[in-house]
């Protein structure tokens, strides 16, 4: 199958509502190269407190509040070419708030969109100007006219009082450091890097950048600022938290928290066998958590998948790339475009309708994603799979999937009507009784409980150690299960069963003598139940090999005789040594 078939399989909308490919333009030439007078001009502008650089106006409201704040930002406009046509170009804008009868009090940010003017600067013969009847020699000296002089916009007077600097999320590449390549996205590559923030704690974060080579339509800066836009408000450990933008020059960065692990569906391939059922439920009640929060935010993720899931060192799931995500409870395509098919909720296929409840359809393909280790309808074309999905045709569970976990989706989160699925608090709950169901128990509790046995007076324990295979890990074998006796026997249980046995052989001194002579004393031991010492946890366990080491501890403090033996996975014979310590 062809790319451009599988692109088609893809698409959602009807062809009617697409819209036509936009014009583009690349960073390197935001204005004329080699032009002495602009370049001039550019760096005085980047110097400048109020510069923005690619702000798009819908970030704008937020940072202009009362009449006469002003910023400058870069712009795609259209202009008068040759002929009819119009030319499209990057211009340099004055974004201005004029509301006179305000009488500088701090205007209600609903209102703030409708009052905001935005002012083109032109130049053309090394000259610059608003009104073609004032025209300035350099840019400063147009704006420390307009700062002292007021301009006329649209029948308003407005001075320009306060030039509004960057704000806590907007950044310069000055204090951003970009290390090595992490990964590549839709537009460009993620690395490592640090941010300076405005208070000087230096953050390591992950770097989405957009790169030289990469070309900009003012749409697609705003699709990427949308993202940044909604991830701003989110503050949540299971949900990726957004540092920052840099949008002064190019190439634009999005600064993100920085997770020391990486994608979830990458791990889950990876590892498949070794993970244990309490760590995937884990996992799915991870991205529940953080989903109910992302729903009480009025925000939908429509991409919640293992590949937008970042899992950290820590076994922590955080949710990322809010690039389709929308504000509000419901959201309706109006033009076609590609989407995720195969995570898809049947209504969004056949209504481009997307809701809370599409998200808890999609969850459920994430929860299969985490106990099959494998992405949904694997090998099959998205036109086979949009068929699929609206018959109610779904994927099936690997046959070691607790059936709780399998009839819980099957039955609530891919219910065919949207009304009856679960909404993420009902899920948390659910999957918490999930979890206390299939729980099991930590090393840290088989420790425990060896030590309380011991802590009884016990003479007799069994240890198990796993160690790496082959004959020449016989002596790092020996000295683990050394370290092993050492820190799981309990010796001040032996001194003191010992004391009891030496107070109970002076009260029957003539029994135990007559018992010695007859050289039939016999020391009794108690074996006790297999118990699992976790003080090898500071060590790897690979699956390749164990050891066991049975201790048999007499009432002679002085002595303990270690019985430990190597138990290779494949096959091998056991072989069997004794020590005395």
């Amino acid at each position: 199958m062809t790319s451009d078939s599988k692109d088609k399989d893809s698409v959602i909308g009807e062809k009617s509502l697409a819209e036509s490919s936009a014009t583009t333009m690349s960073l390197k030439s935001v204005h004329s190269e080699g032009d002495s007078f602009t370049e001039v001009a550019d760096n005085w502008l980047h110097s400048s407190s109020f510069y923005h650089g690619y702000l798009p106006r819908e970030d704008i409201p937020a940072l202009l509040l009362k009449h006469g704040d002003f910023l400058v930002r870069l712009s795609e406009t259209n202009i008068k070419g040759s002929g009819k046509k119009k030319k499209r170009t990057t211009s340099r804008v004055i974004s201005v708030l004029a509301s006179p009868e305000s009488k500088g009090e701090t205007i209600p940010i609903e209102k703030r969109p409708s009052l905001i003017k935005n002012i083109i600067i032109m130049h053309k013969n090394q000259k610059w100007w608003i009104d073609p009847a004032s025209q300035f020699d350099t840019l400063a000296s147009l704006f420390e006219n307009y700062m002292t002089k007021p301009l006329l916009v649209e029948k308003d007077s407005v001075l320009l009082k306060r030039g509004v600097g960057l704000c806590r999320w907007e950044f310069k590449h000055a204090n951003v450091q970009v290390g090595r390549l992490l990964g590549r996205g839709a537009y460009g590559e993620v690395r490592k890097g640090t941010v300076i923030r405005k208070n000087g704690q230096i953050v390591i974060v992950a770097v989405k950048t957009l790169t030289l080579t990469s070309v900009l339509t003012r749409e697609l800066i705003r699709e990427i600022m949308k993202e940044a836009r909604t991830m701003r408000d989110l503050h949540h450990p299971n949900v990726v938290s957004m540092i920052g933008v840099v949008l002064v020059d190019h190439p634009l960065y999005i600064l993100l928290e920085y997770v020391s692990g990486g994608a979830l569906d990458v791990y889950l391939r990876r590892k498949r066998a070794k993970i244990t059922k309490s760590e995937r439920l884990s996992m799915a009640d991870n991205v529940a958590q953080g989903m109910e929060y992302i729903h009480k935010s009025n925000v939908i993720h429509r991409d919640l998948a293992a590949r937008n899931c970042l899992y950290d060192r820590n076994n922590t799931v955080k949710i990322s790339d809010f690039g389709l995500s929308r504000n509000g409870t419901t959201y309706r395509m109006k033009t076609a475009q590609k989407m995720p098919i195969k995570w898809m909720a049947p209504e969004s296929i056949t209504t481009y309708t997307f809701t809370q409840k599409t998200d808890v359809y999609t969850f459920g393909v994430l929860i299969y994603e985490i106990f099959s280790g494998t992405g949904p309808y694997e090998d099959l074309r998205n036109s086979v799979v949009k068929k699929m999905i609206v018959e109610g045709k779904v994927n099936q569970f690997p046959s070691n999937t607790p059936i709780d976990v399998v009839t819980y989706v099957n039955e609530k989160l891919w219910c065919k009507d949207p009304e009856k699925r679960p909404n993420f608090t009902s899920i948390v709950e659910a999957i918490g009784k999930l979890l206390v169901a299939h729980s099991e128990k930590t090393p840290e509790e088989e420790r425990s409980k060896s030590l309380v046995l011991l802590s009884e007076g016990k003479t007799t324990a069994t240890v198990d150690i796993e160690v790496p295979a082959g004959r020449k890990k016989k002596s790092a074998a020996r000295a683990m299960a050394e370290k092993a006796v050492e820190k799981s026997t309990s010796r001040e249980a032996l001194k003191k069963e010992a004391k009891e046995e030496t107070k109970k052989t002076e009260k029957a001194a003539p029994a135990a003598k007559e018992e010695v002579k007859k050289g039939s004393a016999e020391k009794s031991t108690a074996k006790e139940p297999k118990v699992k010492a976790e003080d090898a946890s500071c060590y790897l366990k690979p699956p390749e090999s164990a050891t066991k080491v049975d201790v048999d501890s007499h009432h002679d403090d002085k002595e303990i005789n270690v019985e430990f033996r190597t138990k290779p996975v494949f096959g091998r014979r056991s072989k069997f040594k004794r020590f005395r310590k």
